[in-house]
């Protein structure tokens, strides 16, 4: 296909042979007969595939192992380290456009130092609103108390309560985290 046709075209290819997903097989029968069988190579892939199962947050998930976790199904668990709820609305976007099947966010950890339990919980629950779809069941992880610095523990508390109800509000799972 020469330049001009493809702009012309706007970039797309109508030959049946290019394109795998509208690929034709013909296949002889007994009798000689040409016949047609469509082929959805996308349909193929999606049957094979495993369900997939995304967890995403801060560092205090880098040790998680996805593929450890599920023979069944496939999980990926990736660890933003440093991240705040603001950065995840943008890490989360090249996994989320894979449609996984179920997403865990364990995000607000960075953002306790200098904000309030009520803004932090806020921001949470408006990512994890933002980040939702038909396609995608979504858990929320609670912060996890720290030990590094327990001044921190009771806002950590209050936020976690916060979260558990917006769960409850919205149909989202909620993980329980206990001091």
């Amino acid at each position: 296909m020469a330049w001009n046709d493809v702009v012309r075209s706007n970039g797309k290819n109508n030959d049946e042979t290019s394109n795998p997903k509208s690929k034709t097989d013909k296949a002889k029968s007994a009798n000689g007969k040409v016949s047609s069988s469509s082929i959805n190579v996308d349909n193929q892939v999606q049957a094979e595939q495993k369900p997939w199962n995304v967890i995403l947050g801060d560092s205090m998930i880098k040790n998680i192992e996805g593929w450890k976790l599920s023979k069944e199904k496939k999980v990926t668990s990736r660890s933003f380290p440093g991240s705040t709820i603001d950065d995840m609305s943008d890490f989360s976007k090249p996994f989320l456009r894979q449609k996984p099947e179920n997403l865990i966010l364990h995000i607000g950890t960075n953002d306790m130092s200098g904000e309030s339990s009520d803004n932090v919980a806020t921001k949470i629950v408006r990512l994890s609103k933002n980040k939702q779809s038909p396609t995608t069941k979504l858990a929320i992880s609670g912060i996890i108390f720290r030990t590094d610095n327990e001044n921190l523990n009771a806002n950590i508390k209050q936020i976690n309560e916060l979260l558990k109800s917006a769960c409850r509000n919205n149909g989202w799972k909620c993980t329980s985290i206990k001091s």
